[in-house]
């Protein structure tokens, strides 16, 4: 359970309504983002992405392709709306 997860169910405890009375958003898409109600707002970072560039770049270091300069790469992440904001 992840920090956000937690602040809505202390918050809940002590009768703090989401979002009317605090907003609350995560960041990773966790798979428990779904199932705490309300559902989480959250950023969804493409970690499938990030692992195949990651594999690829180290592919090609393997195979003698270095590169004397830094390699950036941009990966977009996603809006997930869902119920807390």
């Amino acid at each position: 359970m992840n920090d956000s997860i937690r602040i809505i169910r202390a918050a809940q405890q002590n009768g703090i309504r989401i979002p009317q009375d605090l907003a609350v958003m995560g960041f990773d898409d966790i798979a428990e983002s779904r199932v705490v109600t309300p559902e989480l707002t959250t950023i969804h970072v493409p970690v499938h992405t990030i692992a195949t560039l990651a594999i690829n770049r180290l592919t090609e270091l393997s195979e003698g392709h270095y590169i004397q300069y830094t390699v950036k790469s941009l990966v977009e992440p996603t809006f997930i709306n869902r119920q807390t904001l």
